[in-house]
């Protein structure tokens, strides 16, 4: 299982100097599709690209985030200017289009939304895949196993981080994991049983050091690393 980093493309220098040799990968957001190309001299371990919104020119991001060689692509269901349901599906058919003839495997990741309304969504798209973030997973009245219960096998991409649940986007902190109240093992346990092993992106305060980001690192590896010798000891 790769850990990776998620950051905004106007970090891409720093971030990339400090925090390359603790990780597997990186995903970089960006709020508009021209920043995306600035990333391009980085491609090596650039394999996830966190798309603009549904509204914000996210179908010509895509477009331009395939000249990075990029493995998987996310996007939010929720858009800050409000846009109909259909309207929303409509640009999502398009996105996945764009996805596919491109080899790239485009994930729809939950933010307000609960695991129902995400599945009927998704149920109507064929070939859209899910993107699970643990930490939205954790506000607005849902939990995790909930998501990992009903779209478990749509599941190919994770983000991860921690906060004290709410029913806010102030609540959704993006702590270190061990910091907030989310049960990791028990996540981490209802993951392997939809024998998901593939990537987890860990998503931070863009406002944390670069220190305190290289702990975040640290601590979640070890998370894992503890979880699956767990695993080990308990079948010896």
């Amino acid at each position: 299982m790769r850990l990776g980093f998620s950051f905004a493309t106007n970090e891409v220098k720093q971030e990339m100097k400090s925090l390359e040799p603790y990780v597997d990968y990186f995903e970089t957001y960006s709020m508009s599709d021209e920043r995306i190309l600035t990333v391009k001299k980085y491609i090596d371990k650039i394999t996830v690209v966190h798309l603009p919104d549904l509204n914000k020119g996210c179908t010509k991001a895509l477009e331009q985030a395939t000249k990075l060689d990029i493995e998987k692509a996310v996007i939010h269901y929720f858009t800050v200017d409000p846009w109909s349901h259909e309207k929303k599906l409509e640009e999502l058919w398009k996105l996945v289009e764009v996805a596919e003839i491109n080899g790239i495997i485009l994930c729809l990741e939950n933010t307000e939304e609960n695991p129902k309304e995400i599945r009927k969504m998704m149920d109507r798209i064929p070939n859209l895949c899910f993107c699970l973030d643990i930490g939205h997973a954790n506000i607005f009245g849902n939990t995790p196993s909930d998501f990992i219960t009903h779209l478990g096998e749509l599941t190919q991409h994770v983000h991860i981080h921690d906060n004290h649940g709410g029913n806010s986007e102030a609540a959704d902190t993006h702590l270190i994991p061990g910091e907030g109240n989310i049960d990791f093992n028990k996540t981490f346990q209802d993951l392997l049983r939809i024998n998901y092993d593939g990537d987890l992106t860990l998503e931070l305060s863009p406002m944390d050091s670069d220190e305190r980001k290289i702990h975040g690192i640290k601590h979640t590896r070890a998370l894992l690393d503890q979880f699956y010798r767990g695993l080990v000891d308990g079948l010896g």
